[in-house]
């Protein structure tokens, strides 16, 4: 299948503001003043997860939109439009709480409950959709788990 325009849009455009937020972010980052632990993950995970997440995350939400022909699928790209937004939330948060892991925890937990209602949502409308949102549904209670660790550590 030939990658239509409008599916390279989708997989690009998350791809895309997710880049240039970190970039943008990271600059005005207070610095963090919180323990790491010493097996804590690498730094560049992050980044190359988000670059596979971000397009994946994209086609899903283009897996719906093609089905605007056969049933409503406006209430589920608002979902995935508002989850786009409040994950670019995330690195400006991060930089003006200098990383403190409890913010970070309580986000990435928010991240895990918003995956869940959005596959859900996004499944009742194709199942190929759902399939794309397996990466970020694997992702979010990782990332969760390793909040949770850095937050213990900073007890």
């Amino acid at each position: 299948m030939k990658p239509s325009k409008t599916m390279l849009a989708f997989a690009l455009v998350p791809l895309a503001l997710g880049m240039a937020d970190a970039a943008i972010s990271l600059r005005f980052a207070a610095p963090s003043t919180h323990i790491t632990p010493r097996n804590w993950a690498p730094q560049w995970i992050f980044p190359v997860a988000w670059s596979i997440l971000y397009p994946t995350f994209g086609l899903a939400a283009w897996n719906v939109w093609k089905e605007r022909a056969n049933q409503e699928v406006g209430g589920v790209l608002a979902l995935f439009a508002v989850y786009l937004v409040n994950n670019l939330f995330f690195m400006p948060i991060n930089g003006q709480v200098g990383g403190n892991p409890l913010v970070l925890t309580m986000m990435d937990l928010n991240g895990v409950v918003a995956t869940a209602i959005l596959a859900w949502a996004a499944a009742r409308i194709s199942r190929t959709s759902l399939h794309w949102l397996c990466p970020l549904l694997a992702w979010m209670p990782i990332t969760f788990g390793l909040k949770v660790w850095l937050t213990l550590a900073n007890r």
